[in-house]
């Protein structure tokens, strides 16, 4: 039997079930054949029973247990989506089995750890199968990534290259009073406990941990640490992004490294930063503050752990943590993943002092719904046969695998790039 065109792994989880009604509509639109993967055929078909006939997806089961069952998974799709966590469990042989399948592989992991393990062993590996191994493509890292390459191609379309961008985000919350489920959820304070817990924590707070053997790590420290404390941009407070300030750079560099556009001669030249953006305003500052506090105060207090603490303290206080944070299955509620509006501004500085902006607007919850949406178009985008893509392989980044040239079919996923 022919493979199918997409895969999803694990659709009856949190962002798996939000992707397969997307999925459904834009497969059908496309003219693409997809199924659903899990330990469950009936969970699978109860699930998928309410799509319409033309977008409706076969079931496929798959056990992540069994070695031949991941095997057989691997071979049944050109792409597959893996959207079961954590990916410190799942990851590590569907990466494995996907190379030797020959077929794509995306997840959403923010397990940094995980993917500086995974690029370490398997990168090359992916190149010469011929196979793109893309992880972080969701809210964290798919926009920021692509936005700054975007931004990078425009410098190069003026004969430059880009030699610093910023990356701002500002987010609009749905009417109605903040519900503590609106933010953290608990897949991803689970998957934070797990970079605790883990031998090589100090490597997930490190924004040169992706870049190829050979690349001056510590010009990209130098050029791009990443801070934890609040900072003033106009009458704006800047926080560090959230959940994790740490995945996000280390993402755009490898991109800046491997795509060898970024930077003045060589790429770690290169300067990146992002953070939250509270608001606009100086009756404002107060509030801002006072919000900026607790944040920065969890991102310096992760980054202490993780580069300071001995293992065993790590392990003790991930263990105290779980006991006050949410359950795994935590998360926000349905009536309130539509309401959500955010904005990233990415500004950048070429070589030659010209600024270039581009800006992504998007609707629905960042970690969830928008998530999921963005997933899905960029497992269609690799699986279409007629998208105008790098022709490249290994285990890339969102830019490194998508470009900017089709960004456009994000507008699909209501997850607008425009420049500026």
């Amino acid at each position: 039997m022919d493979r199918f065109d997409v895969v999803l792994f694990g659709a009856t989880g949190v962002t798996g079930r939000r992707a397969v009604p997307y999925l459904a509509h834009r497969a059908a639109d496309l003219g693409m054949r997809w199924a659903v993967a899990g330990r469950d055929p009936q969970r699978l078909m109860q699930l998928t029973s309410g799509l319409p006939l033309t977008g409706m997806p076969e079931v496929v089961e798959a056990d992540l247990a069994s070695a031949s069952s991941l095997g057989a998974l691997a071979r049944s799709a050109r792409v597959l989506v893996n959207a079961v966590g954590p990916y410190r469990d799942s990851a590590p042989d569907l990466v494995a089995a996907c190379i030797e399948a020959g077929t794509d592989y995306l997840d959403l992991t923010g397990e940094l750890d995980v993917v500086a393990d995974l690029v370490a062993r398997h990168h090359d590996a992916a190149e010469a199968a011929g196979v793109r191994i893309v992880q972080g493509a969701g809210f964290e890292s798919l926009p920021f990534d692509l936005a700054v390459a975007a931004v990078a191609a425009a410098a190069r379309r003026v004969g430059s290259r880009l030699v610093e961008a910023e990356a701002l985000l500002s987010v609009q919350l749905p009417p109605g009073l903040p519900r503590p489920s609106d933010g953290l959820s608990g897949g991803t304070f689970r998957s934070l406990l797990g970079v605790l817990r883990s031998a090589d924590a100090a490597v997930t707070v490190d924004p040169a941990c992706l870049l190829p053997a050979g690349a001056d790590r510590d010009a990209v420290r130098s050029a791009s640490p990443i801070g934890t404390l609040p900072r003033l941009r106009g009458a704006s407070v800047v926080v560090p992004m959230a959940p994790s300030p740490f995945l996000n750079p280390a993402v755009v560099h490898r991109s800046a490294v491997l795509g060898r556009r970024y930077g003045v001669g060589h790429a770690p030249s290169f300067r990146y930063r992002e953070g939250v953006a509270l608001a606009d305003g100086l009756l404002s500052l107060p509030l801002q503050l006072a919000i900026a506090a607790p944040v920065a105060a969890a991102a310096t207090g992760f980054k202490a752990l993780a580069t300071l603490a001995p293992r065993p303290v790590r392990r003790g206080a991930a263990e105290l943590l779980g006991q006050l944070g949410p359950s795994s299955g935590a998360g926000p509620a349905e009536d309130r993943l539509e309401g959500w509006r955010w904005r990233l501004d990415v500004r950048g500085t070429d070589a030659d002092g010209v600024d270039h902006r581009v800006v992504v607007d998007a609707d629905g919850h960042p970690g969830y719904l928008a998530t999921a949406r963005m997933v899905a178009e960029a497992a269609l985008l690799l699986a279409d046969p007629r998208a105008d893509l790098p022709d490249r392989s290994g285990h890339l980044t969102p830019a490194l695998a998508l470009g900017t040239d089709e960004l456009a079919r994000f507008d699909h996923a209501r997850v607008r790039f425009r420049s500026r």
